[in-house]
């Protein structure tokens, strides 16, 4: 039977919906699609994606590609489509493509919005289910400084949910787009990427929001994570409430005034941001005695830092590729200076 093949654009409200993907009972959004194909085709359309989103995630032009009788058009298919299909999902758009046209493998890229309301009216009935209702304010430049590090190619197998990719994956995803903005009422994150990870959003921006947080409730944490990563340029920023960006202009009187003894940025603050870490790490290890515990910025490739790393149980470290050689001789000279320790006593 001669067929065409189209791409939709989907727009949709998901709270009511248990997500993109087809599923037994519970209502999603290519089940309803697919539905509506049926009743205006009279045989079954699979409906193809560009992604999968998760319960409640809502969509402004979700991709799909479906393969329909030759007798549709691009208008009547578009058309028809909208006045089957319930009030909350549209076909914003109807293009016809070329026959090996795929939503997700012709896919470049996709786009995520993440809105966080600061305000107080945030948990207005109007707002509250298409935003994280916060309700305080938080560091734009600290965010901007931890999104700044989720962009380029790299792993993210630790803000997914495990089990939900093939064992064989490497959970590599390539960020383009990872911007923090104010809007009216609170904040907007954009990130834009060739994939995402399941609940890698949602992960990403509880992560930035909530990094002090997190080390004081890393038990709670330790019972999905395998592996801690101190990033603790981002812990000295948040917990001392300064920006590495903006330190220029009053650092070195801070340190001529003993405000501090050096630069946080360069030698960990061992009694405030140490504590956290040291919080996170017993915390972490009490839900899960073989956690691995790790460092990762430029306080690796500090001696003083990796030594006070080394003593709390951190056993690996990240850092620039020049600071290495500096991370790694420091890493054993606080191993020698620990089995001396333990000789002595």
């Amino acid at each position: 039977m001669p067929c065409r093949t189209f791409q939709l654009v989907i727009q949709y409200d998901g709270g009511a919906f248990a997500g993109w993907q087809r599923q037994p009972v519970q209502r999603t959004v290519q089940g309803v699609i697919e539905q509506a194909l049926l009743r205006l085709t009279q045989t079954h359309v699979t409906v193809t994606g560009a992604g999968r989103t998760d319960a409640g995630v809502h969509a402004l032009g979700q991709v799909a590609s479906v393969i329909v009788p030759a007798r549709w058009n691009a208008p009547s298919l578009q058309r028809a489509l909208n006045a089957v299909m319930p009030r909350d999902v549209r076909c914003a758009a109807a293009i016809e493509m070329a026959p090996e046209f795929h939503a997700r493998f012709s896919a470049a890229e996709r786009q995520y919005r993440y809105l966080v309301g600061t305000d107080g009216d945030a948990m207005s009935p109007f707002r509250y289910d298409r935003e994280w209702p916060l309700c305080r304010m938080v560091s734009l430049d600290l965010l901007r400084a931890e999104a700044a590090q989720a962009l380029g190619d790299q792993s993210f197998r630790a803000f997914a949910v495990k089990g939900t990719a093939p064992a064989a994956d490497d959970h590599r995803c390539d960020v383009r787009v990872c911007r923090w903005e104010l809007r009216p009422g609170g904040l907007l994150l954009t990130i834009a990427a060739n994939r995402f990870l399941h609940h890698m959003v949602r992960f990403l921006v509880g992560t930035m929001i909530e990094v002090p947080r997190g080390a004081l409730t890393a038990d709670q944490i330790a019972e999905n994570a395998e592996f801690f990563s101190f990033g603790t340029n981002d812990l000295t920023q948040t917990a001392l409430g300064i920006s590495r960006d903006d330190m220029g202009a009053f650092l070195l009187p801070y340190v001529e005034n003993d405000v501090f003894a050096k630069n946080p940025f360069a030698t960990l603050d061992t009694v405030g941001v140490g504590q956290l870490i040291e919080t996170a790490v017993a915390k972490g290890r009490k839900t899960r005695p073989d956690i691995k515990l790790g460092i990762c910025g430029e306080h690796g490739g500090d001696p003083d830092s990796v030594v006070f790393c080394h003593n709390v149980g951190l056993a690996y470290v990240s850092c620039s590729p020049y600071r290495v050689p500096v991370a790694r001789l420091a890493a054993a000279q606080a191993a020698i200076m620990e089995k001396r320790a333990a000789k002595k006593k």
